[in-house]
């Protein structure tokens, strides 16, 4: 039953990247140009996360994790790619810099930057992982910084990329929180998200 209710919001979810991507109808050829050089910022747990994790903590640095693609473990959960360099591939850009590299990748932040960790949520769970608010968080300290312009923002997409941590965390914490309070702090997150 809990899988169930997670697959209108993915759809939801996956609707509202295409809606922003600018794609229209059905075209015979891609327009990926449109996109280029647009700053992409990730939020969200393993599916999204592209080298965040402590390498002491997550398997995702050691072999097979990394083997066909980046040919080499680099903290994705995955032995090919992620969501979001799918999601960078299709915007025509470099998945962005992880946050963990921000200081060593400047050359990257064209791309903007993917905050998501492995094993992340909404709420702090059982891995003591930055749970999205966290993420937001440093996001924020980002812009504060000047790292990334008015500009930048205003022609970037933000993508949040939650799966099941927090159904877990609350299977684990016997079931007795609230499910509806899982939709309303990632309601939250996202409205703290749209504010400047």
């Amino acid at each position: 039953m809990e899988k169930e209710r997670g697959a209108p919001f993915l759809a939801c979810a996956l609707f509202m990247v295409l809606l922003t991507t600018g794609t229209v109808g059905v075209h015979g050829r891609t327009h990926r140009h449109r996109r280029r050089g647009q700053p992409l910022f990730v939020f969200g747990d393993s599916y999204a996360d592209t080298g965040n994790l402590a390498k002491i903590i997550g398997p995702c640095w050691n072999e097979p994790y990394g083997v066909t693609f980046p040919r080499k473990p680099a903290g994705r959960f995955s032995d090919g790619r992620v969501f979001t360099d799918y999601l960078a591939s299709l915007f025509g850009i470099r998945s962005p810099l992880p946050y963990k590299y921000r200081k060593y990748g400047k050359k990257l932040l064209p791309y903007g930057m993917n905050f998501a960790v492995g094993g992340s949520g909404v709420f702090d769970g059982l891995f003591f992982q930055d749970n999205l608010t966290v993420q937001i968080d440093h996001f924020q300290a980002q812009v504060d910084e000047g790292v990334f312009s008015d500009l930048d923002l205003a022609r970037s997409t933000a993508v949040v990329c939650i799966a099941g941590n927090d159904y877990m965390f609350y299977e684990e914490a016997g079931g007795t929180l609230e499910v509806n309070w899982i939709d309303r702090v990632l309601a939250l997150s996202i409205k703290k998200l749209e504010t400047p």
